[in-house]
């Protein structure tokens, strides 16, 4: 009897050992072999003899198993803290990361500001926004923070909590929530992520992401699915405390600020567009279905989690309400999204609690506190919201509120059309850089710049800055290729630009110009990083143009395609809407080689007749002729 248990429970011991032990040779053995990603949000790097916390670039692709997963604004945190250090760490979605131009969100206001009040310390504020993610990507990243000796935490967070990774409104997830989250947990080892690999169809086939359009699911306000998403915003947000009182540091939690006044309800029907009407603003946001907005309920589960743990509150939510009617300026870009004034708006919040909790009065700054934001980066801000304001859920907006027309005067009134105006946006930048000349973000803006109106020459000296000062940040890497592309040694453009992508795999303006480049003599190459480029950004003109034409002109059979090549230079016209030269001429070559005269011509009819610029009209009906 004795025995005979004995051998029972050596055998039910083997059964649960053996596949332990079998996973943990494979999973040792795939790490042996480099095979996988790591899965925790930051790696360590070594850059100049000094070591590194950076962002991992394959950390979000977890939760994105059917998009382009998304990256933090790079950032090198030093392992040894400074002594006489301030850190601080800024965690949430696109709003806090600073969309659609981080390099002027609240994180880097917060750094000047705070700079200016402890002048006798080492401030840093670090970004670690994400766009499109929630309060379950948080929870993770807030676990791997842990280890970077912070000084405070600042939790902006509940936007995207019904729309981002396991939330209701999200088509790649919402059905299939509970298999996702064990794929989730799978996909932190290799072993796991050979398993998903090995199972994976169609590898090679670009994905779309189209942003707020893949996510119209309406999701009503006294629905199950939404007292779940509140359900696990405030145990994801619990975690995230807890882990902040881990790592010893403090957290700051702040209340969400939403566009209330000027975006009316995204789905504009029933109980929300009649509060809308009745100018019941709150009311009208929580009972809009389509939820890209926090909500009333979530900011009182910010107030009560802060409350119970003893925390300090920003309350942003009731400042922005309260300032907004009166504001000088628009304290929002779209529904969520800040504008120069709203992020400076908050970066004051966060500060003034700070000071309030250091028993310190403010005090003027003892230097130039500038961000260099110019002119030229106003227009590029203002043309980017019109793209995006041009695209659902925005179109059914009112009038009176967010709309791509009405950006279109701003963006005609800022453009730069003088030499005083392009000499006055160059002496702002200069002066800028000469008072933070270690800030890689107004480098790298001022190359933009440069590069915006081809003075590759003048850009170069500022690429090679750029590189010393940021190694870790792919725009550096694709700006010093942009500027080589040019030269007599292409080769070390795509050197630079392989290293742009092997910091973010993701980057898509690195893959674009490193396949156009390929194009001659590498086309398979070539193909393969204008797909990757398509999949991560599909409306970008000069990626469609450039695999048009390699679709078009290639070589080799295999490689040539008339029918996507025309498909590809029509969706450039249309992007353009049929004003770029070189898109026309593209499209009127696939359309002789493909044989869809009748359907082109139809095309450029409809053009013609929508357009009201004469240049244009003589540019489409010669076009037209040459068919």
């Amino acid at each position: 009897m004795g025995s005979g248990s004995q051998s029972l429970r050596k055998k039910l011991l083997l059964a649960v050992a053996a596949p332990i032990v079998f996973f943990i040779a494979i999973e040792g053995s795939l790490r042996l072999f480099s095979y996988g990603n790591p899965s925790t949000f930051t790696l360590r790097k070594t850059y100049s003899g000094q070591d590194y916390h950076v962002a991992n670039p394959n950390f979000t692709a977890r939760f994105f198993p059917k998009q382009n997963p998304r990256s933090p604004v790079p950032f090198a945190i030093p392992v040894k803290k400074p002594a006489n250090g301030l850190r601080v760490l800024v965690l949430g979605a696109s709003a806090a990361q600073g969309d659609p131009k981080p390099s002027f969100g609240f994180s880097r206001m917060l750094e000047r500001m705070l700079s200016g009040q402890f002048p006798e310390r080492s401030v840093e504020v670090f970004n670690l926004g994400i766009t499109a993610i929630n309060s379950h990507v948080v929870k993770d990243i807030a676990s791997d923070c842990r280890k970077l000796e912070a000084d405070y935490w600042v939790v902006y967070l509940g936007n995207n909590e019904v729309i981002g990774p396991f939330g209701p409104a999200n088509p790649s997830q919402s059905t299939r929530g509970n298999l996702l989250k064990i794929r989730n947990s799978l996909l932190q080892s290799r072993t796991g992520q050979l398993l998903t690999d090995l199972l994976s169809v169609n590898k090679k086939q670009p994905l779309q992401w189209k942003g707020m359009e893949d996510y119209l699911q309406p999701i009503q306000w006294d629905s199950p699915e939404l007292m779940k998403v509140h359900a696990d915003f405030r145990a994801n947000l619990e975690s995230i405390v807890k882990s902040g009182k881990k790592s010893g540091t403090e957290v700051l939690l702040s209340t969400v600020a939403v566009n209330l006044r000027t975006c009316s309800p995204l789905l504009p029907e029933g109980p929300a567009q009649n509060s809308w009407k009745a100018r019941d603003f709150a009311k009208a946001r929580d009972l809009d279905a389509y939820r890209f907005r926090a909500d009333s309920r979530t900011n009182e589960i910010i107030r009560e989690v802060a409350s119970n743990d003893g925390l300090r509150l920003i309350d942003s939510a009731r400042r922005f309400a309260m300032l907004e009617p009166e504001a000088s300026e628009p304290l929002f870009l779209d529904h969520v999204h800040f504008t120069l004034a709203g992020n400076s708006l908050i970066a004051s919040l966060i500060v003034e609690n700070i000071l309030d909790q250091q028993e310190r009065n403010p005090r003027p700054p003892s230097k130039n506190p500038t961000l260099g934001f110019t002119r030229f980066d106003r227009h590029g801000v203002l043309k980017i919201m019109q793209g995006r304001l041009s695209r659902a859920p925005f179109l059914k907006q009112s009038t009176n509120g967010l709309s791509a027309k009405r950006l279109q005067p701003m963006i005609e009134r800022l453009a730069p059309n003088s030499t005083e105006v392009l000499e006055a946006i160059d002496q702002k930048y200069l002066e800028a850089i000469e008072a933070h000349p270690q800030d890689p973000f107004i480098r790298n803006n001022y190359i933009t710049f440069l590069l915006y109106h081809n003075l590759t020459v003048e850009a170069r000296p500022h690429c090679q800055k750029a590189l010393e000062l940021a190694p870790w940040d792919p725009k550096t890497h694709y700006h010093m290729g942009l500027v080589l592309a040019g030269s007599q040694n292409p080769t070390n453009a795509c050197r630079h630009l392989q290293d742009a992508i092997v910091i973010e795999p993701g980057h898509h303006l690195s893959h674009s110009l490193l396949g156009s480049l390929l194009m001659d003599g590498d086309p398979e190459s070539a193909l393969e990083h204008l797909y990757a480029a398509l999949r991560i950004e599909p409306d970008d003109v000069r990626t469609l143009l450039a695999l048009a034409n390699l679709r078009l002109a290639a070589n080799k059979l295999d490689l040539r395609d008339h029918k996507e090549a025309y498909s590809l230079a029509l969706q450039a016209c249309a992007k353009t809407k049929f004003t770029n030269p070189n898109a026309l001429v593209l499209f009127a070559e696939a359309t002789k080689h493909s044989n869809r005269r009748k359907e082109t011509r139809a095309k450029l009819e409809d053009a013609i007749r929508a357009t009201e610029d004469p240049k244009t009209k003589a540019m489409l009906q010669e076009t037209l002729e040459n068919l």
